[in-house]
């Protein structure tokens, strides 16, 4: 496990450390025999069984992932693996294959009858020549039968898919990745140099170009906040539509003002958040805006952020003081 302060936006730290246990688990009852898609597949489903549903789990779903990459000709395929899932040859490969083993374990589990299977087919694996011949004393069928089935049961559930859906997307002129990492960086610098009215003009008319990105509208929205303007909340928008939770945009929409209901939704955004990202000061001081950040002395201006005083720091929750006692991570 490293920490989640070392990617530039975090990780869900907290599902990958039940992936890694379940790997242990899986290999301890199958006298470290189980396969790698297996080992993959039900690492996968288990990650987020220990807890609550949260918001944008399983988006898009493993079961659409898998069917687009086979339509296009993408796909990896379940004992295709190789050595490691890591030494597939591109991140889309990869995540592929972890939307195929995840589909694949997750029918083949529906299919004989629950979780009881999962464990007469661990106990298989450790006395069996192979895990082809496991999965077939198990369930009457192999590896390549099962690959089969599953592979149609995914084309009669999605190649109805509504083509007219389809089509009403590809006609929105939406901003591609290359554009929304430029306004989001520009966005980021503007911010930390104290230039957020700018910011804010930059980056919100670029919200109707691309509405999915949460990362962009937590930028425009806490540049609106600094330059105490009144659209903060539109500009931060709700849930819908959004592509993947980003931990920034959780912790200010479960800022108090910004709350629309009193259900204790925006308390799983917090511990979201805080599951992706605990050092990100945004997140780890309940939704305030980093104050190194602005406003600062004039001459400071131009500077990476400035000191926060010990006696500021003393008043602070432990993480948000953890948090603000490590250096400045730019402006997001």
């Amino acid at each position: 496990m490293i920490s989640p302060r070392a990617p530039r936006r975090g990780f869900p730290w907290q599902d990958t450390l039940a992936h890694e246990i379940t790997h242990l688990l899986l290999a301890r009852g199958s006298a470290d025999r189980a396969p790698l898609w297996l080992q993959e597949g039900i690492a996968k489903r288990e990650e987020t069984r220990w807890r609550a549903p949260r918001f944008l789990d399983k988006t898009p779903p493993a079961q659409e992932v898998a069917f687009n990459a086979w339509r296009d000709g993408k796909s990896v395929g379940i004992t295709q693996l190789g050595a490691s899932i890591a030494m597939l040859p591109s991140a889309e490969a990869a995540s592929i294959a972890y939307a195929e083993v995840t589909s694949f374990m997750e029918f083949w589990i529906q299919e004989n009858g629950g979780s009881q299977a999962l464990g007469l087919l661990l106990r298989e694996l450790a006395v069996t020549k192979d895990d082809d011949a496991a999965i077939r004393s198990v369930s009457g069928y192999g590896i390549e039968e099962w690959e089969l089935i599953w592979r149609t049961s995914l084309n009669e559930k999605y190649e109805q898919m509504d083509e007219q859906l389809s089509l009403e997307e590809e006609a929105v002129e939406n901003a591609g990745p290359r554009e929304v990492r430029r306004y989001r960086r520009l966005g980021e610098l503007l911010t930390l140099f104290a230039q957020v009215k700018e910011a804010r003009e930059l980056v919100a008319p670029e919200l109707d170009r691309a509405p999915h990105v949460a990362g962009l509208r937590f930028i425009a929205a806490r540049a609106a906040l600094l330059a105490e303007a009144d659209d903060a909340q539109d500009l931060l928008g709700d849930e819908l539509g959004l592509s993947r939770a980003e931990p920034a945009w959780l912790a200010l929409k479960a800022r108090p003002e910004f709350r629309q209901t009193s259900d204790d939704k925006y308390q799983k955004m917090e511990e979201q958040a805080v599951g992706i990202d605990p050092y990100l000061p945004v997140v780890a001081c309940d939704g305030q805006i980093d104050p190194r950040l602005f406003p600062r002395p004039p001459e400071t201006v131009g500077s990476v952020g400035h000191s926060l005083s010990q006696e500021f720091l003393d008043a602070l929750s432990p993480l948000c003081r953890a948090a603000l006692e490590r250096p400045l991570r730019e402006a997001f």
